[in-house]
């Protein structure tokens, strides 16, 4: 961002008169697997976007996402808050959405991608005997404790998702009856959860073949200007050692004292 001539409040305008909406961002700092800093989504995020939205007051706007995965079931309130109200989005995501992160878009209108998007799967992964372990791996384990909580782990994160699939609005229009008996909703469902390995990634492609509203972006100046503004958003975190940055076009004021400005940082 150093070396782009503008600043991120200018790219938001820029973002807000190119899609001819207002526009959100929730940009996470990401860090290698291994350091602790790459935590992504925490709870008090869902006070903070709470407030945000509140202050804003939109009723349809872009969100641009990146980042991390983080904690699960603050992912599933931000995902039902930011549709509550009758309110509309569409999510866009320029490089990478992992995890937990990919329940906010499960809520929108529509999802955007670009042909280099990194999506990942939603990994339910538990302590046991003082090792973090991924439920999908001992699923038939010969351990019949591990076996039986990684089953209880898996189960648990399906039937979340399921629920917030099933309950509109919703990207995908499947009922909970698709779930069943090896309906349509299990293709999802092993899209999203079926893979061996932990960071592999959820494509276009999949998602595609399920005909739903799932969009890829192939315009490379707004593919180029979408990444330019993930890029200074990271950025401004990098130089304030903050973890993630709620950002809007239209300007709120973070605390009743302050002047109005773009957004908000996060430890």
């Amino acid at each position: 961002c150093k070396k782009m001539i503008k600043e991120p409040r200018e790219l938001l305008e820029d973002a807000k008169n190119s899609f001819g909406q207002e526009v959100l961002t929730l940009i996470y700092s990401v860090a290698p697997d291994d350091d602790e800093q790459n935590v992504g989504i925490k709870s008090q995020d869902l006070v903070a976007l709470a407030h945000v939205l509140d202050k804003i007051n939109l009723n349809n706007f872009c969100l641009i996402l990146h980042g991390p995965g983080g904690h699960f079931k603050t992912s599933i309130w931000m995902a039902k808050l930011l549709s509550n109200n009758h309110r509309k989005y569409q999510v866009y995501i320029p490089m990478t959405c992992s995890s937990a992160l990919c329940m906010l878009f499960l809520k929108a209108d529509r999802l955007h991608l670009t042909p280099s998007t990194r999506i990942t799967q939603f990994d339910p992964i538990f302590d046991y005997d003082g090792n973090r372990i991924r439920a999908i791996q001992y699923l038939k384990s010969q351990d019949e404790v591990l076996k039986e909580k990684s089953r209880q782990a898996f189960q648990n994160v399906r039937e979340l998702i399921i629920s917030i699939i099933s309950e509109p609005p919703s990207l995908f229009d499947f009922k909970k009856e698709d779930f069943e008996n090896f309906g349509d909703g299990e293709k999802l469902i092993s899209i999203f959860m079926n893979k061996d390995e932990h960071n592999r990634e959820v494509t276009y492609e999949e998602l595609n073949n399920l005909n739903y509203k799932v969009s890829l972006i192939e315009n490379p100046d707004r593919i180029t200007f979408l990444k330019e503004l993930v890029r200074c958003c990271m950025q401004k975190l990098k130089e304030e050692n903050h973890r993630v940055i709620i950002a809007s076009s239209k300007k709120f004021k973070a605390e009743e004292n302050e002047e109005e400005g773009n957004w908000i940082l996060l430890k």
